[in-house]
């Protein structure tokens, strides 16, 4: 009976250490073998943002930096570096869908390692900035390890729950089987996009709604949103000032333009 039930459960798990092995071979979301650079532009925003400035500290030695979402290339680093002293060197540190809370881990992290915080930008998307549960189980937007204070394989059996959509699955089988060298999207020294930022940063693009009003209608409808910050977020705020106080830091917190 024992012998049946063992090999029963084996049966049962064969698919599981399958499904793993697929797994860590394809590395669907480039977070487990060693970091480099090479397609990385469709995967987890924070990981990348986190592994370049760890990479690169020990020789930049970053003082400024950019908080914010997938709105913060909106502000690329080249135009900024423009505005700070001759001496500055400025990494974004971005993530998708980042939040308050995202940001002021980033800070307190920052300043925990002694990182020099001399002038900072805080990219403020509404609503969801102030929305946690963008801080999910879901791939793109799951928060590193290093900063959420969570364990590292409890960010690995996310990942790997995110793999198991078929959608997933299928594309990292065909990413390894057709495997071509993607371009780098991305500075991999600041971590500004370069495709767009490093070229063009100074051009305005087609869709700013000085030059093409036509496409923006007037959707305001004489109604004001609802208070976003509660007293949790009013004390994530309060942190961040606390450390910026203590390190001196030069900031400014932008509300980013949404149009809805």
């Amino acid at each position: 009976m024992k012998k049946f039930l063992k090999s029963f459960f084996l049966f049962l798990l064969a698919p599981l250490f399958v499904l793993i092995g697929f797994y860590v071979l394809t590395d669907p979301f480039k977070n487990h073998n060693k970091f480099d650079l090479n397609n990385f532009s469709g995967v987890n925003r924070e990981y990348v943002s986190m592994e370049l400035f760890l990479k690169n500290y020990p020789s930049q030695k970053y003082n400024s930096f950019i908080f914010g979402s997938s709105r913060a290339c909106g502000l690329n680093v080249y135009t900024w570096k423009l505005c700070l002293p001759k001496d500055a060197k400025p990494f974004l540190f971005q993530a998708w869908a980042e939040t308050l809370t995202g940001i002021y881990q980033k800070v307190n992290y920052l300043n925990n390692k002694g990182v020099n915080l001399r002038d900072v930008v805080i990219l403020i998307d509404v609503p969801s900035t102030f929305d946690n549960e963008q801080e999910s189980t879901k791939a793109l937007s799951l928060k590193d390890y290093r900063l959420s204070g969570r364990s590292y394989m409890y960010n690995q059996a996310m990942f790997f729950y995110a793999y198991l959509k078929p959608s997933i699955f299928y594309e990292s089988i065909k990413n390894v089987c057709h495997s071509q060298p993607t371009a780098i999207t991305f500075d991999t020294i600041t971590n500004d996009w370069k495709n767009v930022n490093c070229l063009n940063y100074n051009i305005k693009p087609i869709q700013d709604s000085t030059l093409s009003k036509e496409k923006f209608s007037d959707r305001y409808k004489g109604s004001v949103s609802k208070s976003l910050i509660s007293s949790e977020y009013l004390d994530v705020l309060v942190k961040i000032k606390r450390i910026f106080r203590k390190r001196n830091t030069r900031y400014k917190i932008v509300i980013t333009p949404a149009y809805t």
